[in-house]
């Protein structure tokens, strides 16, 4: 199988890269900075077509993506551009090149204010609802819209909810995991 990755020199992909050249799958990457997998360096808003990235590809897993920390450095546009729109180009390049599946990167974060309450305990389940608390959370949520739009019998859509997936100091870690700040 051909794969795509987005975002293949992030941190988290590469054990997820290493697990599929494991199963004797064939990977490509695309990202900004060169890693082992990463085939071509590119910024994903910046590419207009991505015909040439998915031709004979036969799964996209789409780890790029600006994440939370960013919200301090970049405007809601460029959320928006990186999120929403690339994801939006890159779902219909994939479904004109005959793509089979398309796994987006998403996030736990998209839940939000969902996950606080003064009264209980809340129990982050497929029945909580998420309530974007930020820009982030909306084009993680959107992006999801994306898939769940694109859904069909020949291109299979998932989203994962993957939780904290950028590096931090293991006391900020811990301190995020043990107690949650009301706002």
């Amino acid at each position: 199988m051909n794969i795509l990755f987005t975002g293949s020199s992030g941190p988290k992909v590469g054990a997820t890269v290493a697990a599929h050249l494991a199963t004797s799958h064939t990977v490509f990457g695309i990202d900004l900075a060169p890693a082992a997998h990463t085939k071509y360096i590119a910024d994903i808003c910046a590419i207009t077509d991505f015909s040439p990235y998915v031709n004979g590809i036969d799964a996209i897993v789409h780890f790029a993506a600006l994440h939370a920390p960013h919200r301090e450095t970049h405007s809601r546009d460029a959320f928006y551009a990186t999120n929403v729109d690339a994801t939006a180009r890159l779902i219909a390049a994939a479904k004109a090149a005959g793509v089979n599946r398309f796994v987006l990167a998403s996030s736990t974060s998209v839940y939000g204010r969902a996950m606080r309450s003064t009264e209980r305990a809340v129990w982050v389940t497929e029945a909580l609802v998420p309530i974007a608390e930020d820009i982030y959370d909306e084009t993680k949520l959107a992006a999801e819209a994306l898939c769940r739009d694109a859904f069909a019998t020949n291109f299979i859509t998932t989203a994962l909810r993957f939780s904290r997936s950028f590096p931090e100091p293991l006391p900020l870690m811990a301190q995020y995991r043990l107690h949650r700040v009301r706002s």
